[in-house]
This record gives C-alpha cells, sequence and structure tokens, in this order.
C-alpha cells in the first residue's frame, strides 16, 4: 500500500535511528517522504509547500508538545500550512497524548513503542489523503450550526432537570417530616411514663436523630444535584464559546475565571499578572486551609494548586476538588518545581489536566491557557 502523490509526511525526530523501523516503512510507502531534526528546518520545509501530516516522535511527548509550541511562537501562522498533525507516543503514555489531541493541540495520536502494527499507520494517512482531496478536512467542527442547536437544547433541558429536582424534593420532605415526625412521636409515647424525661426533654432528645437529619439530608442531597446539573450546564456554554471563539477570532476572547493556590508572594503576583495579560479573572489563596473551607461556594474553569502549600498537601486537595460538584469540571494545573518529580507522577495519576514547572514561562503558560 502507497500513499499517492500530493501527499507529503514529515517526521519530527532526533535521528532516524530512534523510529528507524517506522522510517524504512513510510520511506516505502510514502512518496514524498521526509525526515527532519530540528524546527528550524521543519520551518522552512513547511513554507516551501504545504505538510499533509507532520508526524512528532520525539524523545517524548512533553519535547513534542514543546517543538509544537515553537513553531507557532516562531509562525503564529504556521497551521496553514500543515494540514494534519500525529503524536507518537508510548503504550504508558495513550492518556496523556489523548488528552493533548482532545484539546485540540494535535489531531491524532499513534502508539509507536512498542510498534505493533506500523502498516496501520498507512491506512491513517489514506483516510487522511482523501479528506484532504475531497476538501473535508475540518467540516466536523464544535462550532457548527447543529452543534450549537445541540448545546442550546443542553442547557435549556438543564432548567427542566432543576425543575423536576425541586418537585421531587419538595414531595420527599413532605415525605420525610411526615415519617419523622409519627417516629418521634411514637418514640416519645413509649418512653413516657418510664421514668426517662418529661415529653418536652424526649423530643429534644430524639428530633435531631429522627427528624433534623433526615430532613437536613434530603435538601442537602436536593442542593448537590442543583448544582451538579448548573455546572454541567455552565461547561457546556463555556465549551461552545471556547469553540466558536475559535472559529471567529475576532470575537472578544471571554475572560476564564482561575482560582490560584499558592503561598510564596512574588510568584503569586506574577502569576497574577500573568492572568490579566492572558484575559483570566483570578481568585486567590496563600494556604490550601482557606481555600478548602471556600471550596464548594467557588466555580472556575481553571485551577492553578501549587504542590508545596505549607499548611497542608496538595493531594488532599485534589481530592476536595475533584469531589466539589461546583468545580470538578475545572481544569486542574498544578505547579511544580524540578525536584517534585514524584509527587508529579502521583498527581497525574489522579487526574490533573497540565503540569506547570517552576519558574513559570509566561509564554508556554500563555499556549496551554488557550487551549482550554
Amino acid at each position: 500500500m502507497s500513499v499517492g502523490p500530493g501527499f507529503s509526511v514529515v517526521l519530527l525526530v532526533e535521528s532516524r535511528q530512534k523510529r528507524e523501523q517506522m522510517v524504512e516503512i513510510l520511506s516505502k510507502s510514502c512518496r514524498d517522504f521526509k525526515v527532519i531534526s530540528n524546527v528550524d528546518d521543519l520551518l522552512r520545509r513547511a513554507h516551501e509547500r504545504p505538510i499533509s501530516v507532520l508526524i512528532f516522535g520525539l524523545a517524548s511527548i512533553e519535547q513534542s508538545e514543546v517543538a509544537y509550541f515553537r513553531l507557532l511562537k516562531t509562525d503564529p501562522h504556521i497551521e496553514q500550512y500543515i494540514r494534519s498533525t500525529l503524536l507518537l507516543c508510548d503504550r504508558n503514555e495513550v492518556k496523556q497524548a489523548f488528552q493533548l489531541c482532545r484539546k485540540g493541540l494535535f489531531n491524532d495520536y499513534y502508539v509507536a513503542h512498542p510498534l505493533y502494527d506500523p502498516y496501520h499507520l498507512l491506512l491513517r494517512f489514506k483516510q487522511l489523503k482523501a479528506l484532504q482531496d475531497d476538501g473535508k478536512m475540518g467540516v466536523m467542527k464544535p462550532s457548527s450550526i447543529s452543534a450549537v442547536c445541540d448545546s442550546l437544547e443542553q442547557i435549556a433541558h438543564a432548567d427542566t432537570q432543576i425543575t423536576g429536582i425541586n418537585t421531587e424534593m419538595l414531595q420527599r420532605l413532605s415525605e420525610t417530616i411526615t415519617l419523622a415526625m409519627e417516629a418521634l412521636g411514637k418514640t416519645v409515647e413509649s418512653q413516657i411514663g418510664s421514668g426517662q424525661g418529661s415529653a418536652g426533654e424526649l423530643i429534644n432528645r430524639h428530633s435531631d436523630d429522627l427528624v433534623h437529619r433526615p430532613i437536613h439530608s434530603n435538601v442537602s442531597e436536593a442542593i448537590q444535584r442543583v448544582k451538579q446539573v448548573t455546572a454541567e450546564a455552565a461547561e457546556i456554554a463555556i465549551d461552545q464559546r471556547v469553540s466558536i471563539g475559535r472559529e471567529h477570532p475576532e470575537m472578544p476572547p471571554r475572560h476564564k475565571r482561575v482560582i490560584v493556590i499558592e503561598d510564596n508572594v512574588n510568584s503569586l503576583q506574577e502569576l497574577v499578572l500573568a492572568l490579566e495579560k492572558n484575559d483570566c479573572d483570578s481568585v486567590c489563596f496563600s494556604y490550601g486551609s482557606d481555600f478548602a473551607r471556600e471550596a464548594d461556594a467557588l466555580s472556575a474553569d481553571i485551577i492553578m494548586l501549587d504542590l508545596t502549600l505549607p499548611d497542608m498537601p496538595a493531594f488532599h486537595l485534589i481530592k476536595k476538588i475533584k469531589s466539589s460538584p461546583s468545580l470538578s469540571r475545572a481544569k486542574l494545573f498544578v505547579m511544580a518545581q524540578p525536584g517534585d518529580r514524584e509527587k508529579v507522577e502521583l498527581v497525574i495519576g489522579m487526574g490533573v489536566d497540565e503540569v506547570i514547572m517552576k519558574p513559570i514561562d509566561e509564554q508556554m503558560m500563555a499556549f496551554k491557557l488557550s487551549h482550554y
């Protein structure tokens, strides 16, 4: 199987030997295939003629991400010359690769180590070529009219869901109060005359367990469900607004809401200034305990959490965030020092979206913020 003329494939890799088997197959199967080892040569090649598929095959996903960021920084319009991007990854990096593709940084990923079926990659190229030849690349845009209508329908449906929750809550609350009062009456009746206290004392003694707690439980559950529905509707609206904004650059950017938890005063000030430059509104906490007390009353698009806080482990806060109805859908960035490798490995497994190394590079952070 070979990919015909007019379809160019470029592999960005430190050396041919790193991907020797893949290079051999692609060289034989793609008439216009080139291996490039640095970003400067890649830029020149892209400007000479468009690249159908650019494969990022550097030693790590992080290096490929940095390389792509450098491409955009050097030429903000480089995407006009690159029709599709493919990220090579190891089997244990699949989750990270998927997240980068979901955010739109790369179009697709491919497990290159261990390389089980290199010929399957050629099938992907064939499909891409057919799409590019038909001019159908990018037809399924998230900001299409049908997608917008679907999103608005889901948002409108949230009101029906909340109405249903409120109706259900009132009905259950009425039933709970009735049953609670009956249980309290029977308890008091059975204990009066047994010397265990007067009616008033018995009511006070048992009302908390039999009445107050069941009612509080019902109300709390309903409130949490309303918060969850509201958060889901808000997320749909935000995602759609971001997608439309990408399709229509002339639209003014929506200010993102960012919560920052950082104890170092100087780092906090620099971070807030950087966020302001990127159209972000920030709410700041110097202590994890202060944030934890207010977490359920907060909402955010992004949470930036320092891994080394003075008063409590960051892992506890991550669990708090993930279990919070109002914050669980926020994107979570953790800020780490070079010596925090073990902590970083642990938090990645807890569902962290981004790891930003200190000292923070403003341009890299701006690039990451733009993908959410």
